[in-house]
């Protein structure tokens, strides 16, 4: 598992090691924000003759340290221990029992921290209590910033007769406002055995208060279980955004990734990312989410062709544009290999407090023989600019019979480019805004207008001889002309675009998302549509801004 820390600007791995056959143990080494080792940072947690597996990590931002948790004993009854170690050096507490349900088997534990800098502040632990063989629960226990347990058990689900299993948390409860401030946990129900399992889900405020019971996350007669939820997207007011992503198995050979965006308690979304990402016919297991306050970084394990054992590990952006989930950046490869890539876990630099889009993830890598198991990492950043509003796919056909050949681009025009497409470079923050917008496969020297507005249009509007996505208050940013079919803005002395937004009439605050789209002139007017159909579009791309 992983987990930053902003104090030190450090990743913390943790990860199992086998002694023997009753004696595992856990080590932890840090990372920078680059991926680099920190030389001297390795260190055992454990290192007693006891057992102690799965271990997950989280951060506390106050108390600059991380709490690993782990499951302890080689037979059940198991317990769940855990181990605060500080974050810019070695130095640990004593081990400490967390789970204190002795009679009971208690396993999969997981750990969320808290990035704020305002205490107090805490850790929550999760874990599986066994009753029976009919009857598992869903407990949990708060840990000050030291990993010593605070308040009593907290009983998440504690219903009878009900077999719950495989619970997550999300990596941290968020930042301030702190009325909104929650740690999801989501699990897997079985309703019936090898047939039918849903997702449920709880929030936790800050200061342990169960402030959502349980409530169904997914409830389908669908085989969906391996759900984690993201930390909570960042907000001023009101209840907050977060994904939940999970498989859902066919029932023979296929797996897919799914993910329903909640706010607060109430659905908003839901995706087959499988679909939106890639090739649903390719098996894809084991997700892993977290967010940047603003978008999702989505993990998982690949299926290499039609192979049984050779999985490879990738990284997908995804946003919510209105009520949608959208592909913001696909199908990323973190690592190729002909060994088994498999149990990514997620964590963003902004889950621990810091800024910006960049995560790290890490993952297993098993031998083909299974005498080997290594642990693998990778960096990677979430892209801000989602282009969507691809005509006859996720919006309107285009108007003319001119369909672009090229997806996530504007409708064909007619120099027979196939389409324009608009792209983003730059930060999108109000402190430092460097965007700047292209557009490729207009008509040569095409007048070109950069337009915004404050809301998608999901299916979008019929627009000249394109489809546009961006409505509410429309303003026209900067007007250009393309140079052999491609054009950019803002160039020179411009403002920069949220300035410019601004002069217009529309500024914008930390968090707003804008929509963006280039309309070009086009006079040879396609396919039958009105002769003052005299211009074309690209697709349509949602921006989120930051501070």
């Amino acid at each position: 598992d992983v987990a930053f820390d902003v104090s030190s600007a450090r990743f913390l791995v943790c990860w199992e090691r086998t002694y023997s056959s009753i004696d595992h143990d856990v080590w932890a080494q840090q990372y920078d924000s680059n991926g680099v080792v920190i030389a001297g940072s390795g260190a055992y947690i454990d290192l007693t003759a006891t057992y102690w597996a799965d271990p997950r990590v989280a951060n506390n931002n106050i108390a600059n340290n991380y709490e690993v948790v782990a499951t302890v004993g080689s037979a059940a009854p198991h317990s769940i221990w855990g181990r605060a170690r500080d974050s810019s050096s070695v130095f640990m507490n004593p081990p400490v029992a967390i789970s204190a349900e002795p009679s009971y088997d208690c396993i999969d534990p997981d750990v969320g921290g808290d990035p704020v800098t305002q205490g107090p502040t805490y850790y929550m632990v999760i874990w599986m209590r066994g009753v029976s063989g009919t009857d598992t629960d869903i407990h949990a226990q708060m840990l000050d910033g030291n990993g010593n347990p605070y308040g009593g058990l907290v009983l998440i689900d504690n219903s009878a007769s009900t077999i719950d299993f495989e619970p997550a948390i999300s990596k941290s409860d968020g930042l301030a406002p702190y009325a909104t401030q929650n740690w999801t946990v989501t699990w897997t129900r079985q309703f019936t055995f090898g047939v039918d399992y849903d997702i449920l889900g709880s929030q936790i405020r800050w200061d342990g208060t169960i402030s959502r019971p349980s409530y169904y996350i997914d409830y389908s007669v669908a085989y969906d279980y391996d759900s984690q939820a993201s930390t909570v997207l960042d907000g001023a007011t009101g209840d907050r955004d977060y994904m939940v992503v999970y498989n859902r198995f066919n029932g023979v050979s296929d797996n897919n990734l799914h993910a329903r965006i909640f706010n607060g308690g109430a659905f908003v979304s839901d995706a087959d990312l499988s679909a939106l990402d890639t090739d649903v016919a390719l098996d894809q297991i084991r997700p892993a989410v977290d967010s940047d306050g603003y978008n999702y970084a989505v993990a998982y394990s690949e299926q290499f062709g039609t192979s049984t054992f050779d999985y490879d590990m990738y990284v997908s952006t995804f946003t919510r544009v209105g009520s949608t989930i959208k592909v913001s950046e696909a199908h990323q490869l973190l690592d190729t290999s002909a060994l088994q890539d498999i149990l990514p876990s997620i964590a963003t630099q902004h889950s621990g407090g810091g800024s910006g889009p960049r995560s790290m993830v890490v993952w297993e890598n098993y031998s083909s023989a299974g005498t080997d198991i290594d642990i693998s990492g990778g960096v990677y950043e979430n892209v801000e600019f989602t282009g969507f509003c691809s005509p006859g796919i996720d919006a309107l056909a285009c108007p003319c019979g001119n369909p672009s050949s090229n997806y996530n681009s504007g409708c064909n025009n007619s120099s027979l480019t196939g389409g324009a497409h608009l792209s983003k470079t730059g930060a999108a923050t109000l402190s430092g805004d460097s965007v700047v917008f292209t557009a490729i496969g207009e008509k040569p020297t095409a007048t070109s207008i950069f337009l915004q507005g404050t809301t998608a249009l999901p299916s979008g509007v019929i627009f000249g001889q394109g489809v546009r996505c961006a409505g509410g208050a429309l303003k026209r940013l900067y007007v250009k002309s393309a140079v052999g079919g491609t054009v950019t803005a803002p160039t020179g002395g411009d403002p920069t675009v949220h300035v410019r937004s601004a002069a217009l009439g529309d500024t914008i605050l930390p968090g707003e998302s804008r929509y963006y789209c280039v309309y070009y002139r086009d006079p040879i007017v396609l396919g039958g549509c009105p002769s003052t159909s005299t211009f074309n579009s690209t697709q349509t791309g949602a921006l989120i801004w930051l501070p």
